[in-house]
């Protein structure tokens, strides 16, 4: 990751068979000293995806933004096309598409 040119993005509720999906974005100015803790969510435990959440929250240097579609969204226009328009929202919200780079995980 290129701190100051990417965006990383990442959705969580595809799974489920009803509720809405979320997605989050965030952008480093700079890169922060806990590079080395931010993995895969599903490999670390619920407190240290809390305690990294706070810390990328209240780094300074970052954006992020959290969006979501809701269920009747997605059962309109299907969970593919619902989770690519939470994707652009989010990333709106920081950015507006100026990053040279947006990693998309999934």
């Amino acid at each position: 990751m290129k701190f100051g040119k990417t965006i990383g993005v990442d959705e969580a509720g595809r799974g489920p068979l009803a509720g809405p999906v979320f997605v989050a974005a965030v952008f480093f100015k700079k890169e922060p000293y806990f590079t080395a803790e931010i993995k895969d969510s599903k490999k670390i435990s619920e407190k240290k995806r809390e305690s990294v959440f706070e810390k990328i929250v209240s780094f300074e240097g970052s954006l992020f933004s959290i969006t979501s579609v809701d269920h009747e969204v997605i059962d309109k226009i299907n969970i593919l096309e619902a989770t690519k328009k939470a994707m652009k929202e989010a990333i709106i919200k920081i950015d507006n598409f100026k990053s040279k780079e947006i990693i998309i995980d999934g």
